[in-house]
């Protein structure tokens, strides 16, 4: 938020969904990491932790996807989803009620990069790395962050596993988003935690 509002993702893509007449129910995409967690805690929480993230998508359940083994029952990727996004709740929620955690658009997590887990935190509530204060706008910070769960142009992929990349703050991408449940993450999750 800048001056009491959120500043504009970038448009200049055709795929960006920021006041995109047909889009209003698409995740809105094009935007960077900062403007993702200053939306996350203008909403009451903050952008999850790449360990938060993952627990969320599996749902409580050994699927191989977030809800399902078939992805294109819970998914929209490089093989169903016509080159674009698509509006969110129209594929099947994992266990907790979350949808899109598998693919439409890869979602930014609060963690700094790591090539490993070596040295990550025991609990997956505390951040991994240097987490830029917020005030009015949150800082971008300099570290490569970490982007979860797949997009529309990508291979589904396994929460578990390989669907982690990293990439600077201040990355902006039709492929990359924050979702709602980024936005009220920690009150749901602390609820999962306990």
């Amino acid at each position: 938020m800048e001056a009491g509002r959120c500043t504009e993702p970038d448009t200049g893509s055709s795929k960006c969904t920021w006041d995109k007449r047909g889009k209003e129910d698409h995740p809105i995409n094009c935007v960077d990491w900062g403007q993702a967690r200053t939306f996350a805690v203008w909403a009451g929480g903050d952008l999850p932790t790449e360990a938060q993230w993952e627990y969320a998508a599996r749902g409580g359940e050994r699927y191989k996807y977030a809800g399902s083994n078939d992805p294109d029952k819970i998914a929209w990727y490089s093989s169903n989803s016509g080159g674009s996004t698509h509006s969110v709740k129209t594929k099947k929620p994992n266990a907790y009620g979350l949808y899109d955690m598998s693919g439409n658009v890869w979602e930014w997590t609060l963690d700094e990069y790591h090539s490993d887990y070596d040295g990550a935190p025991n609990k997956a509530e505390e951040p991994w790395g240097l987490i830029p204060t917020c005030r009015q706008v949150c800082d971008r910070g300099s570290s490569r962050r970490v982007l979860r769960g797949g997009g529309w142009d990508s291979r589904c992929q396994d929460p578990s596993g390989g669907d982690s990349r990293p990439h600077r703050p201040r990355h902006r991408s039709n492929r990359a988003s924050v979702s709602v449940f980024a936005g009220r993450s920690l009150e749901f999750l602390e609820h999962l935690n306990t």
